[in-house]
């Protein structure tokens, strides 16, 4: 048992086209062990059946031909019964009837004898038996025939049926014996016998086919041969076992035994008026050499069919394996560092949609190594950029706030609120967290606002509708100022009249989302196709300082890229910018959490 599951797991440690190769040659194998079983068993079940009609066929018509060739021996045994000069010269005869008289008596029988049986061919000799004792015979031959001269008690107890009496081994003829009955009387007047040749029965017979290996006989119901194609077997008794399910059974019959150590079909038809029992014995090895053709064919077929389902289930398991041979090289290459590697698989099935998954994963994982480096390169640039900034950013606040001082003392308080806007905006925007409240973002796009409009004076009007529920979550930096910068440097100031820039922000499902609306210049149909086609890049400019591009990619990075920044815009209409971000209620940069 442990060497058969070493060999089973050996087996199923293989490849995938091994196992499958094995596993359909092993089914296939099975399955045509099986049919072959099945279809020798019913070949089996079929040659016998086939065998039994064959053969009780044979004796059915065989037993007809021999009713009928004996029916015209017993029409001329019925008529000498019945013939009136038989009738009357039998009566007259008497033991000591000497003379003329008995010369006519003896003549008259013998001619009614004589002509009732000359063409008759296989009648030997017929005699004609006085109740007295007195012998009136015709006999076509010299042998004498005595067999039933004694058998007297027994003819006339049949009561002028017919007995059929056992075969003369010595003159190879069989007699048919009937008691000659007073017609007026009905007593028995004598008896007459009828001589036939054995071999008028056994003609019928002895040329049947299969007798070459087996052997047809008729013998009595005392297991007596009457007639065999082996002469030495007449009149011999059968001393075999099978001969008493025969007399046992029905009138006719099929089965098998084991007859001097060989196995043998056996065969029987009674027949009814003589008594006698046709019997046919076949070796069950003739037709056992069907059985090993048909064998020998099931095995040849077997054979080509487990052949061609190799064949087939290697010819199947390359196609199948092929792609996945494929996927294999490819995904082995993935491991080792080839990041441009394809699956090219076109079958629409489940390797197929593998496949596409794999090159899926691959472009994901491409997308995402791309992402975390621009995700690394922005925040380096960011922390190069604070870095610069934050060279001691108390010496620039202590600046602005003496400017704002001198210019209140001056009577100057423009530039102190200026001064003063843009010392708040440095402090929120400079150095920290990455991530600021929104409220602190609205206070620097304030301080950024108010710092433009003492630049533009009246050409720009802001308002900002902002529900307060966003007040406490958090947004990164600089996200709202450079859209708004936008907004005044390519909307605004791009129209002689001034315009007005309008700032909502709402939080929708637990999304914030920002638009900024302007009614500038708006943009051209070609510039804003440019503009979508290259992910907002080209906005990326001297005007807009950190970009809408920058911020677009920066929310990409942070939240994923269904978010970011959206632009409509109608050119001599305006320009609507909409931001749209998770609302978090807690720093991302907050490790503490």
């Amino acid at each position: 048992m442990r060497k058969l599951n070493y060999y089973i797991n050996r087996i199923f440690r293989k490849s995938i086209s091994g196992k499958f190769v094995i596993s359909m040659t092993t089914l296939v194998v099975l399955s045509v062990f099986l049919v072959g079983y099945g279809s020798f068993q019913v070949a089996g079940d079929v040659v016998e059946r086939e065998t039994r009609n064959y053969v009780e066929d044979i004796l059915l018509q065989t037993g007809k031909n021999i009713e009928m060739s004996l029916k015209n021996i017993s029409d001329i045994v019925f008529y000498l019964q019945i013939n009136s000069v038989l009738q009357t010269s039998i009566t007259h005869a008497k033991d000591n009837e000497e003379g003329l008289k008995e010369i006519q008596t003896r003549e008259n029988i013998q001619n009614t004898i004589y002509h009732s049986v000359l063409y008759n061919d296989e009648i030997e000799a017929v005699e004609l038996i006085s109740d007295s004792g007195k012998v009136f015979e015709i006999n076509k031959t010299l042998e004498e025939h005595f067999l039933n001269r004694t058998g007297k008690k027994e003819i006339y107890e049949a009561k002028g049926s017919k007995l059929w009496v056992a075969t003369d081994p010595e003159t190879r003829t069989f007699a048919i014996s009937a008691a000659v009955n007073s017609l007026r009387t009905q007593k028995p007047l004598g008896y007459i016998n009828f001589y036939v040749k054995e071999s008028y029965i056994n003609n019928i017979f002895s040329q049947m086919e299969f007798l070459n290996s087996g052997e047809m006989f008729i013998m009595n119901r005392d297991g007596i041969i009457i007639s065999h194609n082996d002469k030495s077997l007449l009149n011999t008794k059968i001393k075999q076992e099978y001969t008493k399910e025969i007399f046992n059974g029905n009138n006719r019959g099929f089965f098998s035994r084991k007859i001097n150590n060989e196995e043998s079909y056996v065969a029987y038809l009674y027949l009814e008026e003589q008594s006698w029992y046709i019997v046919s014995i076949i070796p069950a090895i003739k037709y056992s050499q069907t059985l090993l053709l048909v064998r020998f064919a099931i095995i040849i077929i077997g054979l080509c069919v487990v052949i061609i389902a190799i064949f087939a289930a290697i010819f199947i398991t390359n196609r199948i394996s092929r792609p996945i041979k494929k996927l294999k090289v490819a995904m082995k290459q993935f491991g080792e560092g080839d990041m441009s590697v394809n699956c090219s698989v076109e079958s629409q099935d489940e390797i197929g949609q593998l496949s596409r998954d794999f090159n899926k994963m691959v472009q994901n994982i491409n997308e995402l190594i791309r992402r975390v480096y621009d995700e690394t390169l922005l925040k380096q640039q960011a922390e190069l950029k604070s870095l610069r900034m934050q060279i001691n950013p108390h010496f620039f606040y202590n600046t602005l706030e003496t400017i704002n001082w001198m210019a209140r003392i001056n009577g100057v308080t423009e530039i102190g609120v200026v001064a003063k806007a843009m010392g708040e905006l440095m402090r929120l925007t400079i150095g920290g967290s990455d991530f600021i409240k929104i409220c602190d973002e609205l206070k620097s796009v304030s301080n950024y606002i108010s710092i433009q409009k003492y630049r533009y004076d009246d050409k720009l009007s802001v308002s900002m509708d902002i529900d307060e529920e966003l007040y406490e979550l958090y947004i990164p930096k600089l996200i709202l100022q450079p859209i708004i910068e936008n907004s005044i440097v390519h909307g605004i100031l791009n129209k002689a009249s001034g315009g007005h820039i309008e700032i909502r922000g709402s939080l929708i499902s637990d999304i914030v989302e920002f638009t900024v609306s302007d009614d500038g210049a708006g943009i051209h149909p070609d510039r804003m196709k440019e503009i979508l086609e290259n992910n907002f890049a080209t906005l990326e400019d001297e005007h807009t300082h950190v970009g809408v591009n920058n911020v677009d990619r920066r929310l990409k990075i942070y939240y994923g890229e269904k978010y970011g920044v959206q632009i409509e815009s109608k050119l001599g209409i305006g320009t609507k910018v909409t931001i749209r971000f998770p609302g978090l209620k807690f720093s991302p940069d907050d490790n503490t959490r």
